[in-house]
């Protein structure tokens, strides 16, 4: 989820790194040193590409693969992609794991607001 050069953009793209593993309260080595600006620069029209390529149905998707094939853009579409795809993924982590160890001191403190029912299960 950190940053680290990339030949993709003059942005840093993402390190992989995995996906950081939530344990019980040991604290997580995890970066996130991007500004709000190089993220959505980064990440947003991958992700916004993405959601209209799936509203294809699968011949016009196999046009516009062929298309993107034809002008050389496929590898580095599907890299930054799969990158992206990691990203997001260790950020799912995260999130995850914060929805867990909430649920965890909310119940040690005795409070049962509403939302613990939906983290039933995701403690770490």
């Amino acid at each position: 989820m950190a940053r680290a050069d990339s030949h993709h953009t003059t942005n840093p793209s993402i390190r992989r790194a995995g996906v950081p593993q939530c344990t019980p309260f040991q604290p997580l080595d995890v970066e996130f040193d991007w500004s709000n600006e190089e993220w959505s620069k980064t990440f947003l029209p991958l992700i916004r590409l993405a959601v209209v390529a799936v509203q294809k149905d699968e011949g016009l998707f196999e046009v516009v693969l062929q298309e993107w094939m034809a002008s050389g853009v496929i590898d580095e579409a599907l890299e930054r992609w799969l990158e992206t795809a990691e990203h997001l993924d260790g950020l799912i982590a995260v999130l995850n794991c914060v929805l867990a160890r909430s649920a965890k001191v909310i119940r040690k403190i005795g409070v049962e607001p509403d939302v613990t029912q939906t983290l039933v299960g995701k403690e770490p």
